[in-house]
């Protein structure tokens, strides 16, 4: 146990305790992989692009199945750090009879453990990520749930109608809404309260805020 703590097996060792502490705090609901997410997902079903309009990030991103840039690089350190340590058991002896120290080692087994350890995150990420995804915009949907809105378009009918949300930090979106009640006169300008999801059309229910 103490050679894992050597300090030339330390640039393996901790990347995986990193890692793996961080999914420690993540299982105890201290930290959230969606939180530090920087990607350039567009939520459709929000109808607004909530994320940074990155071409080149996207495309590298979707290398990895849209995973958050969190979880991705903390697979990529752990996976980094166990192929550095595999390596190293693997080919240490016969490394050993080139004349290689340990330390020196670290010259040709680093960027092959971080090219395995890459690879490794991609696969793991396009496993996860499109669940992740689509857990962060189930998130994002409920948070919307009892929110005020205000109507922009001419009318809200149980068939038409759209509003607009202002999120915790200043942002606006334009969202879906149907009226609640057809018999409700719901029009332009209007405050409205967004209480129920309906996934299939797309849409919020709504009901007008009364003011006094």
């Amino acid at each position: 146990m103490d050679v894992l703590f050597s300090p030339a097996f330390l640039v393996y060792t901790l990347p995986i305790l990193f890692a793996a502490g961080l999914w420690a705090i993540t299982a105890f609901g201290l930290f959230d992989f969606d939180g530090l997410d920087i990607d350039a997902d567009v939520d459709a079903d929000l109808d607004v692009d909530l994320d940074a309009d990155v071409d080149g990030g996207g495309s590298v991103l979707a290398l990895f199945g849209g995973a958050p840039l969190s979880l991705i690089a903390s697979l990529v350190l752990f996976w980094f750090g166990l192929a550095g340590l595999i390596l190293h058991t693997l080919l240490g002896t016969f490394l050993d009879g080139f004349g290689w120290s340990t330390s020196s080692r670290n010259v040709l087994i680093a960027p092959a453990a971080l090219v395995l350890g890459t690879l490794a995150a991609a696969g793991i990420s396009r496993v996860v990520g499109p669940a992740l995804h689509q857990s962060g915009q189930a998130s994002r949907r409920s948070q919307l749930v009892g929110q005020m809105a205000v109507v922009n378009s001419s009318t809200v009918s149980a068939t038409f109608g759209s509003a607009i949300v202002r999120l915790d930090n200043g942002d606006r979106i334009e969202v879906n809404v149907r009226s609640h009640d057809d018999a409700e006169d719901i029009r332009y300008g209007q405050r409205v309260v967004l209480f129920e999801h309906n996934p299939d059309a797309n849409s919020y229910s709504v009901s007008r805020i009364e003011l006094d």
